[in-house]
């Protein structure tokens, strides 16, 4: 729910409105994972630190820390798996 109604809308209005050539399809996917990346990013890892912290706490660090050190590994997860997600899709690949 939250990529359906936060996090897509504002993703596609971002990607759209950054200056790039919109007919060439492979920018526009590259555009549209790299801010849906980013946004469910974003969104996810607030829920994985909460999990953390309910789970085992924090180990010392501050809120701010253990955010960024979520968010990062996260994002270097994500992005790679949405690329190639995205340039299956855009190929018609299986």
């Amino acid at each position: 729910m939250l990529e359906s109604f936060v996090v897509e809308p504002v993703a596609k209005n971002l990607a759209f409105s950054l200056p790039y050539d919109k007919s060439k399809k492979v920018l526009v996917v590259l555009s549209m994972a790299l801010c849906m990346v980013t946004g469910m990013v974003f969104c996810m890892s607030w829920y994985g630190l909460l999990f953390t912290y309910l789970s085992n706490g924090l180990n010392g660090m501050s809120l701010l820390e253990s955010y960024f050190a979520v968010f990062i590994k996260n994002y270097v997860l994500a992005l790679p798996f949405q690329l190639i997600l995205g340039v299956q899709k855009r190929e018609g690949i299986s």
